[in-house]
């Protein structure tokens, strides 16, 4: 029996060691300290002036006339996941519930030769595209003061399912200057970076360097950059992001590392583009000479990136690639007012942007995958990314065999996994590029048309806070949005249930403060009005697939691990009898 205690106590260990996990994260590791030996000048852009944002006066009251009265009592269960924090006051009494859905994607090669079902295997920036223009970006500041739009909440709502793929679409409206006044919805921050970095001693410019940007509250990778030739990094630090501060590390071997350098939320919504001159001291060796005389660094691809901080050191073309994984949720009766319940297409959304040693992206791979269609509608989904435009799933319904996986009498069956590896014929800078999640859609009726012969729709849905060539409203009547950008581990509300506000009930506190409060608001939510057979149990298989850090071989030693404790309780049963 004490052998049985040791084997558990280990399983626990291993378990322990291997938490930490976060979506969106490159992955986690210990932060250099300071010698305080970095310098810096400060010229940053500052943010435009202040502006009144009109927020939509929808709420929840809006939604219920297609909500049968019974669901219509008051919300007696809240559910919150751990990384909320603030307290939902909607319920009398609340709970905590640390399930989360499984949405593990698999096949998550680097590489973008992996074994998954693909869309398309490599293609260039010449396949599959056609010529966008550039649209200036509709965000506007969190902080910024609020007054209503204009909103009908007199008609009655039809659900999905009475919603048929023949009914004839509205035309879109055109842009029109109170879109650039509405509340954006943005759920992550944007802001452009341009750091210039110099040898204290000499002055030189500094080639190689490499920026890391966190979230220091859970060590989430906002993004990575390398400094070129010119001793210049130009990036955007973009993620989905509710902490106090985010903190910038510079390290490059033969020069000491420089942590702890933070920039405070206020100060990220004061700014329009972050920008440093940073100077670095070269690590002298005994002789007192300069990095010259340091020790040898080893670097096989001579990309001026050493092997041990270069994730592909056989590859001059590639040194990092900066990951993100997210979840986007559409309302596909675009541009009519829906039901807000957010379920019509819930895809995964995992990018991995390859990133060179001159801080440019010689390719992308991403990877998309339906978790719910709850329409009758077949959508096609695709993104548009340095001007061109690349489909990524060709029919929604179709890849998760007609089903909607929103219902609660729906047997959940997540769709295949589709990849689409681009390689642009030229590397490709990274602000032209633009910040991820670059710009994603959905064509509600798209394969429908298509399949019927009819003229593909001229509808597009985009997220309201991107940039977009899209040239038609991205928002209701009522002001509301129609996708929203979310964690990889939100789950989506289930049909019928009052949709997303009554399934979420801090949204219409977030959006009706302008952004201001309830910034983690898909973190709680109301555990009967959501598709609850998306959720992973507590079990340690629902733990391995939320934190993607455990390894292959961590898990095929727990597997071994188990099966030695179920041994061992049968051996001593058998002696006991």
């Amino acid at each position: 029996m004490k052998i049985f205690k040791s084997l558990l106590a280990t399983v626990t260990l291993l378990l322990l060691s291997c938490g930490g996990g976060s979506s969106g994260s490159a992955g986690s590791e210990p932060m250099p300290q300071s010698d305080d030996t970095g310098s810096q000048t400060v010229s940053d852009i500052p943010a435009a002036i202040e502006k009144p944002v009109k927020v939509p006066s929808a709420d929840g009251n809006t939604y219920n006339a297609g909500v049968p009265e019974s669901d219509l009592q008051p919300d007696s269960t809240i559910s919150a996941t751990p990384d909320s924090t603030e307290q939902t006051d909607t319920a009398d009494d609340s709970k905590t519930n640390n399930a989360k859905q499984d949405t593990t994607v698999p096949g998550d090669n680097d590489s973008g030769k992996g074994s998954d079902s693909k869309t398309a295997g490599d293609v260039s920036s010449d396949n599959n595209s056609n010529s966008n223009e550039t649209a200036a970006d509709n965000a506007v500041p969190s902080d910024k003061k609020t007054t209503e739009s204009s909103a009908d909440s007199g008609s009655l709502i039809a659900a999905d399912e009475d919603i048929s793929a023949d009914n004839d679409e509205e035309t879109a409206d055109d842009v029109s200057s109170s879109d650039a006044d509405a509340f954006d919805f943005a759920t992550r921050i944007e802001l452009p970076a341009h750091i210039e970095f110099k040898d204290k001693a000499t002055g030189k410019a500094i080639k190689g360097i490499e920026i890391t940007v966190y979230n220091p509250d859970d060590e989430t990778v906002l993004a990575n950059a390398f400094s070129d030739s010119r001793g210049i990094a130009e990036f955007i630090i973009a993620g989905i992001y509710t902490g106090s501060r985010i903190e910038l590390v510079f390290r490059k071997d033969n020069y000491t590392p420089v942590s702890g350098y933070y920039i405070e939320s206020n100060d990220i919504a004061s700014i329009s583009e972050l920008v440093r001159t940073i100077e670095l001291n070269a690590i002298k060796t005994e002789s007192g000479k300069g990095k010259d005389s340091g020790p040898l660094i080893a670097d096989k691809d001579e990309d001026g990136i050493a092997d041990d901080n270069d994730e592909f050191p056989a590859d001059k073309s590639i040194a990092k690639v900066q990951k993100h994984s997210y979840i986007l949720a559409f309302e596909d009766r675009y541009p009519g007012i829906g039901d807000a319940d957010f379920n019509d297409a819930v895809i995964k959304y995992d990018i991995n942007e390859f990133i060179s040693s001159e801080n440019t992206v010689p390719k992308i791979v991403i990877r998309s995958q339906v978790l719910a269609a709850g329409t009758n509608k077949s959508a096609i989904f695709a993104v548009n990314i340095a001007g061109k435009s690349y489909t990524l799933i060709e029919n929604l319904k179709a890849d998760i065999a007609n089903g909607w996986n929103t219902r609660s009498n729906d047997k959940y069956l997540p769709g295949k996994v589709n990849e689409m590896v681009i390689n642009f014929d030229k590397p490709v800078d990274r602000k032209a590029i633009g910040a991820i999640p670059y710009d994603p859609y959905l064509i509600a009726n798209g394969a429908h048309h298509a399949k019927k012969g009819k003229i593909r729709s001229a509808n597009e849905i985009h997220l309201s806070f991107v940039k977009t060539p899209y040239k038609k409203t991205r928002f209701a009547k009522n002001g509301l949005t129609y996708a929203l950008l979310l964690p990889s581990d939100w789950v989506w509300p289930a049909e019928k249930v009052g949709g997303i506000f009554r399934a979420y009930p801090d949204f219409v506190k977030w959006y009706k403060s302008g952004g201001k409060s309830n910034t983690d608001w898909y973190r709680s939510y109301v555990s009967d009005r959501i598709f609850e057979q998306a959720v992973s149990t507590s079990s340690i298989a629902g733990y391995i697939m939320e934190n993607k850090l455990m390894s292959t071989s961590i898990l095929i030693l727990l597997i071994i691990i188990f099966a030695g404790m179920i041994g061992l309780v049968r051996h001593y049963r058998l002696k006991r009898n």
